[in-house]
C-alpha cells in the first residue's frame, strides 16, 4: 500500500485537470483499477476514507510538533486543532463531492464488438448471383448497424459447365460473383455432390452459424444439414406448399397464376418440405416472363430472409418454432423438358402463358405450313419469343388456323381452335437472329401461312412438298 501512495498523491493533485478532460482520463483510470484488486480499494482517490487515513497520519503529528515548540496554552491549542479539523473536513467533503461528480459523468468503457456470425451461401445460376450480391451488401451493413454482425464466410456452387464451340468449362455466375467481391478462392467450393467427404470436412472446419441456399441445384444430405449451428435456410420462389420442386416459377406461370410469392424455410431431407419462417405474396402481371418473376421473387425473398436473421441469432427463430407446412395441399413443379415448348394453338391464353413461362429455356416454338410464290408448300419450325393475347377480331385472321401479319399491331396473328387470337410479337428462324413480326414476314416471303394439325405436319415434315387443298 505504501508503494501506491505516490500514485495516489499524484492522481489526487491532478483531479482538477481531470475535471476538464474527464472522458479519456477517467475511462483509463477505471480500466486500470478494474484490473488490479489492490487499486479497487482506492479507486476513488479522494474518498473520505483515504482522506481520513491521510489526516491521521500527517496532521496530528504536525499539531503535536507545533504544541511542543510553542508551548501555547491548552485552550489555544484546542482552538487551533478544532479549526484544522473543520478545514480538513471541508476539504474532504469538497474533494469527495468533486470525485463523485467526475466519476458519474465519465463515459463507461465501450462494450466489446462481438465476432461476426459465419454464413455460408449455396447457389449456382444468375438469380442466385443476385441473391449473393444482396447478402454481401446486407452483411457489410450489419457490421456497423446490427447488434449481431454477420459475414459471408464461404460460397458453395456447382462446378463449371462446358460452353461454346470449344466446350471449355465456364464457372457459374455465383462463382464469378464471389471472386468479383473478393471472397478468397480457398473459400469457394465446387463439389460435384454435396455429400463428398472432403467438402463436408471443410465445411465442418468452418463451423458455420447458418447456411443459406438459393437455386443451388444439388441435394443436401443429412450430414450437411447437421453442421450449421442454426440450420440451413432456403429461399423458394413460390407460396409453399404449392409448387415444390425444380421449376416453381415456370410451372406457376404456365398455369396462369395471378398471385405468386416467395417462402423462406428451413431445409430438411424432403425437398421443400421444411418449416416456414416467412412468406410474402407478389402480384403477377399478365405479360411478365419467368426471368423477370424469378428476379423479383428472389430479391424479395432475400430481403425477408435478412430481416429474419436477428431472430435466428437470438433464438426467436428456429426450426422448432417455425410453422409447419400443410403437406396435404402440396403440389409438384417438376423439371421442364424441351418438347414441352411446342405451341398447339388450341387456346391463345394457354400458349401465351407457356411462352412467358418457358422464356429463356427451353423456349417455345410453333410449326407452320407455308406456300411460296412458286406454289410449293413447306413445313417450318419457328421460335416464338414473345406473345400477347389478342383482343377482338384480328386483321385477316378470320379463317381457322390462318397466320397473317397485322401491320398495325406489328404482330403475326394466329386464330386458335377455340376462336381466340394469339399475337406473336418476336420470332426467330433457325440459325437467324430474333426479329419483330414485320421483319419476320418480309423474310418469309410467303403467300399463305397456317398452323397444321399434327398428322398433316408429320406428313409434310417427311415430303416437304404438298398441296394445301383440304387442309383448312
Amino acid at each position: 500500500m505504501q508503494r501506491l501512495q505516490p500514485f495516489i498523491r499524484h492522481f489526487d493533485r491532478s483531479l482538477g485537470a481531470v475535471a476538464g478532460r474527464r472522458g479519456s482520463v477517467l475511462a483509463w483510470g477505471r480500466r486500470v483499477c478494474s484490473r488490479n484488486p489492490t487499486l479497487q480499494q482506492v479507486a476513488c482517490v479522494s474518498c473520505p476514507t483515504r482522506s481520513t487515513r491521510s489526516t491521521r497520519s500527517t496532521r496530528p503529528s504536525q499539531s503535536s510538533q507545533s504544541s511542543q515548540s510553542s508551548q501555547s496554552s491548552q485552550s489555544s491549542q484546542s482552538s487551533q486543532s478544532s479549526q484544522s479539523s473543520q478545514s480538513s473536513h471541508r476539504r474532504r467533503k469538497s474533494s469527495a463531492s468533486r470525485c463523485a461528480r467526475i466519476c458519474a459523468a465519465a463515459p463507461a468503457d465501450p462494450a466489446p464488438t462481438p465476432s461476426p456470425k459465419r454464413v455460408v451461401f449455396l447457389g449456382t445460376p444468375d438469380v442466385a448471383a443476385i441473391v449473393l450480391k444482396d447478402l454481401l451488401a446486407a452483411s457489410e451493413q450489419s457490421m456497423t448497424t446490427a447488434s449481431t454482425p454477420w459475414e459471408i464466410s464461404a460460397v458453395v456452387t456447382q462446378p463449371g459447365r462446358p460452353k461454346g464451340r470449344g466446350k471449355v468449362p465456364q464457372p457459374s455466375p455465383v462463382y464469378t460473383t464471389a471472386v468479383d467481391h473478393g471472397i478468397p478462392s480457398d473459400r469457394i467450393y465446387t463439389p460435384v455432390k454435396a455429400s463428398e467427404k472432403d467438402f463436408l470436412a471443410a465445411l465442418a472446419d468452418l463451423d458455420p452459424d447458418v447456411c443459406i441456399t438459393a437455386a443451388y441445384g444439388n441435394y443436401l444430405p443429412t450430414t450437411f444439414l447437421s453442421i450449421p449451428t442454426h440450420g440451413t435456410l432456403n429461399i423458394h420462389p413460390s407460396l409453399l406448399p404449392l409448387y415444390r420442386g425444380a421449376a416453381p416459377v415456370q410451372r406457376s406461370l404456365q398455369d396462369g397464376v395471378k398471385t405468386s410469392g416467395v417462402t423462406v424455410l428451413y431445409t430438411v431431407k424432403e425437398m421443400d418440405a421444411g418449416p416456414i419462417v416467412d412468406q410474402a405474396t407478389y402480384e403477377v402481371g399478365e405479360n411478365v416472363t419467368s426471368p423477370e418473376l424469378l428476379d423479383a421473387l428472389f430479391r424479395l425473398g432475400t430481403a425477408r430472409l435478412v430481416s429474419c436473421l436477428p431472430g435466428v441469432w437470438d433464438g426467436r427463430v428456429a426450426m422448432g418454432t417455425s410453422r409447419e407446412q400443410a403437406h396435404g395441399e402440396a403440389t409438384h413443379a417438376g423439371k421442364i423438358l424441351r418438347e414441352e415448348g411446342r405451341l398447339w394453338f388450341k387456346r391463345s391464353q394457354e400458349d401465351h402463358d407457356k411462352t412467358r413461362a418457358f422464356c429463356g429455356w427451353p423456349g417455345t416454338y410453333g410449326r407452320f405450313l407455308v406456300v411460296g410464290e412458286d406454289g410449293k408448300e413447306e413445313a417450318v419450325e419457328v421460335k416464338v419469343l414473345e406473345t400477347r393475347v389478342g383482343v377482338g377480331d384480328a386483321e385477316g385472321a378470320g379463317e381457322a388456323r390462318r397466320v397473317v401479319l397485322d401491320k398495325g399491331k406489328n404482330a403475326m396473328v394466329a386464330r386458335c381452335e377455340d376462336g381466340s387470337v394469339l399475337e406473336m410479337l418476336r420470332l426467330q428462324n433457325p440459325g437467324k437472329k430474333p426479329v419483330d413480326a414485320k421483319a419476320f414476314a418480309n423474310g418469309l416471303g410467303t403467300v399463305r401461312c397456317c398452323w397444321p394439325r399434327s398428322s398433316t405436319w408429320h406428313a409434310l415434315a417427311l415430303t416437304r412438298s404438298h398441296s394445301l387443298t383440304g387442309l383448312a
